[in-house]
């Protein structure tokens, strides 16, 4: 069991999806902020969650070669 933790320490892919996470969680919350600021439709806020969930396969997929 530690060799599998010991490999998926060390696994870039890992490294860079919990990255995107992060920074996923920022956009979403300066979305909301934007929103609410400036009195924009619901549906930004939607479109902008759509767009991180279509953007993270991309992002994953590439870091494999990192």
């Amino acid at each position: 069991m530690t060799d599998l933790t010991d490999q998926i320490r060390t696994r870039s892919v890992w490294q860079v999806l919990v990255l995107y996470m992060g920074a996923a969680f920022v956009a979403l919350q300066v979305v909301e902020q934007i929103v609410e600021g400036l009195g924009l439709p619901d549906w930004v806020r939607t479109y902008c969650l759509i767009l991180l969930i279509l953007c993270l396969p991309i992002v994953v997929a590439t870091a494999g070669g990192a």
